[in-house]
């Protein structure tokens, strides 16, 4: 008689692979904001060959060094529709535009890699999310905002558009 084998299935749905996405942004805001204003400038100068030119691309390798030090790696993981749907209609009825964002990056959020590869891998909470949401630069949370949305699109047509058998749905 063959072994009799068991499994939680309700285990085995949420725990479910769903598309995952990263994305880097960049903290030094001020570092960045230089980069810019020497490449304004070194469009104003023109001569490649002149000291000031030569002076600001000295700089700007530097800055380059300096930006790249402040390197977040975002590290996501796409979740349930179910959820997407729920905190829509929690939210969106409120038009709390921001609320949904924080507890759908906290529900999303694996991980934050640093420039030299330390991970904080926390449960972070919607808390957490609001926190990152006013404390990173404005750029950098927008690019992060939009990785996220792009990551739970692609769960839903990932849900939608693939059957059973790995097929694509008619």
């Amino acid at each position: 008689m063959a072994e009799e084998q068991t499994f939680d299935f309700l285990k085995t749905l949420e725990g479910r692979s769903y598309p995952e996405q990263e994305v880097t942004v960049y903290i030094d805001e001020a570092g960045l904001h230089e980069l810019h204003q020497i490449g304004e400038d070194q469009k104003y100068i023109g001569d490649v060959d002149s000291k000031e030119y030569k002076a600001l691309e000295r700089r700007k390798k530097a800055l380059v060094k300096q930006v790249g030090a402040s390197a977040m790696t975002f590290k996501a993981r796409g979740v349930a529709p179910a959820i997407v749907q729920t905190l829509v209609k929690k939210y969106g009825e409120a038009e709390d535009f921001e609320g949904l964002q924080d507890e759908l990056l906290a529900a999303v959020l694996v991980a934050v890699v640093n420039a030299e590869g330390a991970e904080d891998r926390r449960k972070y909470s919607k808390d957490d999310a609001k926190k990152i949401r006013d404390l990173l630069p404005n750029g950098a949370y927008t690019q992060l905002s939009n990785m996220i949305n792009d990551l739970n699109m692609n769960t839903a047509i990932y849900d939608e558009t693939i059957d059973a058998g790995f097929l694509p749905k008619p």
